[in-house]
């Protein structure tokens, strides 16, 4: 699904921007909305962190005269902060373009493992990104501080399987030229903002490291670039980038057909190409509470490259998988060390699930024996 902008009228900046008469053309111009309906925003509800330092994110309530078309009732918007200065800082990354792309061009290939789109604006020359997308109703989304159990975590791992598995080694990972390698220039500057951030993470949270892990403390971003050279060697797939709890949405507990239904991904902006190391070493060590992990990593593994098999992915071994996902939970590490350098820390619930996230850190690390990665 692709929209240009037939209209003069410009594209919202905020979502309290939103005019009726744009959405009623866009909706037409992109096939959502029958010719000589009309759509009406009947309120708007922020949604997750609401007004994020990415995106704004908000749940639409929609009104219509005459035929709605595919339309439901509720939708959800999602467009970049009204901040010239962010978003220029973010645009050698396109994470927006990358985001509207992915629900251009592959979304449709993964059924009903991601939100439907009904609109989708790229114009990235004009900084215009829109994206109106289903309104997941009925389940509930993981929480990243709370964890999960090991079915909820299999259950994710199948959807992670399958999407691995539907671009596995395909040619399309060459024709998606807004997907980037996992190695690309933008993203050596992990290891930059690593070495920025590491001396105030002691300050605040030296309490927190284990001295088991001093060689990987000091040393990873020395090693950045290796790891994620090793990350982007083949076989390669889409991966997600952010595949975490609270990306997933999974069934409702209470519906006796839970399991037949999958574990749902959202929020695209940092998709890549890639092996599956680092979706797999961020999502167990990080999501997971260290016991759970500990207990049921390796069945949890396994799952996944059966689950592989089950796509059609054919030589992928469960020694393959360990390595790379190995390579993969090391390199996440720069990721809460960055953030918790920078963290707000007026908002409690942010706080307690970063340092929730580093102690599973630390002690995968030992567990794992992942200084034996850049030793």
């Amino acid at each position: 699904m692709e929209t240009r902008m037939s209209t003069n009228l410009s594209p919202p900046a905020t979502v309290a921007d939103i005019d009726d008469t744009w959405l009623t053309e866009a909706l037409v111009a992109a096939g959502a909305l029958p010719q000589r309906s009309r759509a009406r925003v009947a309120g708007s509800t922020e949604l997750g962190d609401g007004s994020g330092w990415m995106c704004e994110v908000a749940q639409l309530d929609l009104d219509f005269s005459g035929d709605p078309g595919s339309m439901p009732r509720s939708v959800v918007i999602k467009i970049p902060v009204d901040d010239a200065g962010v978003r220029e800082m973010l645009a050698s990354a396109r994470l927006y373009e990358r985001e509207g792309r992915f629900f251009q061009h592959a979304a449709h290939q993964l059924d009903d493992r991601v939100p439907a789109a009904h609109l989708v604006i790229e114009e990235p020359a004009e900084g215009v990104h829109v994206l109106l997308i289903e309104n997941l109703e009925g389940g509930r989304f993981g929480d990243q501080q709370a964890g999960c159990n090991a079915a909820d975590a299999e259950n994710a791992l199948r959807t992670m399987a399958a999407l691995h598995a539907r671009f596995w080694e395909s040619p399309q990972l060459v024709d998606f030229d807004w997907l980037p390698a996992i190695n690309f220039e933008g993203n050596s500057m992990g290891s930059d903002l690593y070495r920025m951030s590491i001396d105030t993470f002691r300050n605040k949270f030296e309490d927190l490291l284990d001295p088991a892990n001093a060689l990987i403390t000091d040393t990873i971003a020395d090693h950045g670039r290796r790891l994620l050279d090793l990350l982007a060697e083949p076989p390669n797939t889409l991966i997600h980038f952010d595949f975490r709890l609270d990306n997933l949405y999974f069934p409702a507990a209470v519906d006796p057909d839970a399991a037949a239904l999958p574990v749902r991904m959202i929020d695209f902006q940092t998709v890549s190409r890639a092996n599956p190391g680092y979706d797999l070493g961020y999502f167990l060590t990080q999501s997971l509470d260290t016991e759970v992990r500990r207990d049921h990593e390796e069945d949890l593994l396994g799952i996944y490259v059966e689950e592989l098999a089950a796509g059609g992915v054919r030589g992928y071994t469960l020694e393959d998988a360990r390595f790379h996902y190995r390579c993969g939970a090391l390199y996440a590490w720069i990721t809460p060390v960055f953030v918790m350098a920078n963290l707000d820390m007026s908002n409690p619930r942010a706080l307690d699930m970063w340092k929730t996230v580093v102690r599973r850190c630390q002690a995968a690390q030992i567990d794992l024996d992942l200084a034996e990665l850049i030793s």
